[in-house]
């Protein structure tokens, strides 16, 4: 007979997953002791509103952490535009350090990958190019 699981001890299972992805430590979080916690701990990852509560949990954290990253590359550009007028050199440099780790810049990224536009690519002589049109990537100039 499977064992009866409350829905506050599933909420406290969700909430500490959700933490560090450790289902063994929400199992015990969720009020499971010893050797059960592991069962236990695949059973809540089995159910279906488990898993929509943990969809939902990370989300909402994603996108609580997206304004988060927003806000603080809005203040970065404020603060380089800041110092820019008080000619503080130092300052524009760490702002623009800040807006260069940027999450959505990335600008000193080892490995960026980049996507072009999916209609249409200028070559670095300004001539445009359909997609599907075969581009030299090193035109030959006479």
């Amino acid at each position: 007979m499977p064992k009866v699981t409350t829905p506050e001890q599933e909420d406290a299972f969700v909430h500490r997953y959700c933490m560090d992805f450790d289902a063994s430590a929400a199992a015990m979080y969720a009020g499971c002791k010893g050797k059960d916690a592991n069962a236990f701990a695949q059973r809540m990852l089995n159910r279906k509103r488990v898993n929509h509560e943990i969809a939902e949990t990370l989300r909402k954290k994603t996108q609580d952490l997206d304004i988060k990253a927003r806000w603080v590359l809005n203040e970065a550009i404020t603060n380089l535009w800041l110092a820019r007028e008080k000619k503080d050199v130092s300052g524009a440099n760490k702002a623009l350090e800040i807006i260069g780790k940027h999450v959505d810049i990335q600008a000193f990224k080892e490995n960026v990958d980049v996507n072009l536009p999916s209609v249409i690519v200028k070559d670095f002589t300004g001539t445009r190019h359909d997609e599907e049109e075969d581009v030299d990537p090193h035109p030959v100039s006479h």
